[in-house]
Parts: C-alpha cells; structure tokens; sequence
C-alpha cells in the first residue's frame, strides 16, 4: 500500500511584452519535468504594451529531488525577426518576467 503525498504547489509566470510589438513564446523542456508538473499554455504571444500568467503546476506522486532546468524562449512576430536561427534576447524585446510576484533570475524590470 502506498502513501499519499498529497502535496500540492502552483506559480504563476507573468510575462509582460513592454513593446509596441506582439513577442511570441514557448518553454522548451517540459517533457523533463515528468508527470508531477504540468502548465496552462506551453507557448503563446502575448500582445503589445501586454502581460500574460502562465500557471505551473506540481502534485506530488512519490518523493523526488529534480534538478531540471525549463527555458523560455521569445522572439518577434515580425516576419524579419521570426526567421529560424534568429532568436531575440527577451530584454532586447522588452520582455520580462515575474515568477510568485519577484522578478524572474536573470530577467529585467
């Protein structure tokens, strides 16, 4: 019989676009995280002058250490800047991004 852990925790991301310009996204690996985590949206486009919550889940199904790392990777949707091989640096964008009410690691505000 096994026990369960019941453990349950969610974040939400918040990513704001402080362009004049639709910036599109995607997190690149989630497939790594396994089965306890999941998100509301693995890509997207967050609007001009815009903001957008992507929520992270976790439920706990057995006990696990992960050291995993998820990339966001942001780029333009102008048709010069979405050319494969020419992603864009989200400062760059002015994009940003907000992780339980802080500024992401790394990220700029």
């Amino acid at each position: 019989m096994s026990a369960c852990l019941c453990r349950k925790d969610s974040k939400t991301l918040v990513l704001r676009n402080r362009t004049p310009l639709p910036v599109a996204w995607r997190l690149r690996g989630l497939e790594k995280l396994g089965e306890d985590f999941s998100v509301s949206l693995r890509e997207g486009i967050v609007g001009p002058r815009a903001e957008f919550g992507v929520h992270l889940y976790f439920k706990a199904t057995k006990p696990l250490s992960i050291k995993k790392t998820i990339q966001l990777e942001v780029r333009g949707t102008v048709p010069s800047l979405a050319e494969p091989g020419r992603g864009i640096s989200p400062a760059l964008l002015g994009m940003e991004t907000v992780l339980g009410g802080h500024p992401a690691k790394g990220a700029k505000g």
